[in-house]
């Protein structure tokens, strides 16, 4: 039945079903490429949508988290000496995807942000581009890595300046504060 009225909806109702249902099936890729796809062609999100968007890249980039923290750990017992070559693979594998997902949320949200009129929205699409450049941090070479924490640092700043008539304990401004001092002590 509800396949039906996904059928016979407009085709940005259709990527939201799409996007609910994935995320009810517990498949955050196929949820990320649909919000991306909501974000990419439609810049005036609904509630709904940007609630669907945020969740996406939340569970996306923390699970990549997770599993970068998790195929470290392997890497460090002792247990998989001559494994450790199919472990470094994977190292690389799980690596190249943060920084590929990383960049593509970056322009997705880059986008978002080209066109935002709403100050709550644009807040939250600064902090998540704050959060994807500290997230692609952690993947990138040294040298690079300096330049990412400085990105996210920076739209952090830019945001918090652009918040200001907004009261400090408001939630989004109070989400970036925190974010902007954990990075800075780092």
């Amino acid at each position: 039945m509800e396949e039906e009225a996904a059928a016979m909806a407009s085709p940005r109702e259709g990527v939201a079903f799409r996007a609910r249902m994935a995320q009810r099936l517990g498949r955050h890729d196929d949820m990320f490429l649909a919000v991306n796809h909501l974000a990419e062609n439609y810049q005036d999100l609904t509630t709904e949508e940007i609630g669907l968007f945020y969740t996406a890249y939340k569970k996306k980039f923390h699970n990549k988290f997770c599993e970068l923290k998790t195929i470290k750990s392997i890497q460090l017992e002792d247990q998989y000496g001559n494994q450790n070559v199919e472990i470094n693979r994977y190292w690389k594998i799980l690596l190249s995807e943060m920084k590929v997902q990383s960049e593509e949320g970056i322009k997705v949200l880059e986008h978002l942000l080209h066109g935002c009129a709403v100050e709550q929205q644009c807040l939250l699409w600064h902090k998540m581009m704050g959060d994807l450049y500290w997230y692609q941090s952690m993947v990138l070479a040294e040298g690079e890595k300096e330049t990412a924490l400085e990105k996210a640092i920076s739209v952090y700043e830019e945001a918090i300046k652009k918040s200001k008539d907004l009261s400090p304990a408001h939630p989004q401004k109070l989400a970036l504060v925190i974010c902007l001092q954990f990075y800075v002590t780092r």
